[in-house]
């Protein structure tokens, strides 16, 4: 059964570049990876992965499927390895609302599909109000939490906190600074915060630029990058330690 880690945060705190290069960190270190977003809105973590989900794979079919095997509905990432699939919405799809999906249909998805892989990694949406998020966070057995150091992100926490202690998430919770030159410092941040600091991540501020070329920031061994690999590496180490 996989390992199911959760990668939470704010929109734009970098949730899915960590996400996925965590994920091809992971299948590049010889791991069966299955990378899947909770958007149910548009399909995205395909894109860093230069990859095409069809309308007959990804999240609407296999919440539609009734035969226990979301497997088939998975998207190999055949331009990285052949250790990483992708479920997450098809490229060009309609929205599905959250409130038509049944919780025991969405535990059973991540049940079938944490059979299949050695690491399930969810790529959370900041929607609290989607039931595909919740229920992953969860299922999870670790959640790395991603703060910006922003006050967008000070308000954030504090409206979510009472959340994550009544749903236990706390207890899994491992947060991670997210460093950039711009914003709130590190050090007011913290303080408005109180959060102890697990690790930190350099924030890649053209992650959105990054992200349709379709090249992994793993997989791009620039100096540039050296940092963000390092980070990345560190939390590899933490999710495949624990």
């Amino acid at each position: 059964m996989s390992k199911i880690i959760a990668i939470w945060g704010k929109s734009g705190s970098g949730i899915s570049t960590t996400a996925v290069n965590l994920a091809v960190a992971l299948s590049e270190s010889g791991k069966l990876v299955t990378l899947m977003s909770t958007n149910l809105q548009h399909g995205d973590i395909q894109i860093f992965l230069n990859q095409t989900i069809p309308p007959d794979k990804g999240t609407h079919m296999a919440l539609a499927d009734d035969t226990g095997h979301p497997e088939g509905f998975l998207t190999p990432a055949i331009k990285i390895n052949e250790n990483l699939f992708i479920m997450a919405v098809p490229n060009q799809t309609e929205t599905i609302f959250t409130d038509q999906l049944f919780q025991d249909k969405i535990v059973d998805l991540y049940q079938n599909l944490s059979m299949y892989a050695d690491y399930l990694i969810l790529d959370i949406s900041d929607d609290i109000n989607n039931a595909l998020s919740m229920v992953g966070l969860t299922a999870a057995d670790q959640i790395f939490t991603i703060y910006r150091c922003s006050q967008k992100s000070v308000l954030w926490y504090k409206s979510m906190h009472s959340l994550m202690v009544r749903a236990r998430f706390d207890e899994k919770i491992m947060p991670v600074l997210s460093l950039s030159e711009i914003g709130v410092l590190p050090e007011d941040f913290i303080k408005a915060t109180s959060i102890e600091f697990q690790m930190d991540i350099p924030n890649i501020d053209e992650a959105y630029i990054v992200k349709d070329t379709g090249e992994p920031i793993y997989l791009n061994r620039s100096k540039r990058n050296k940092d963000f690999i390092s980070a990345i590496d560190q939390m590899k180490g933490l999710v495949m330690k624990s």
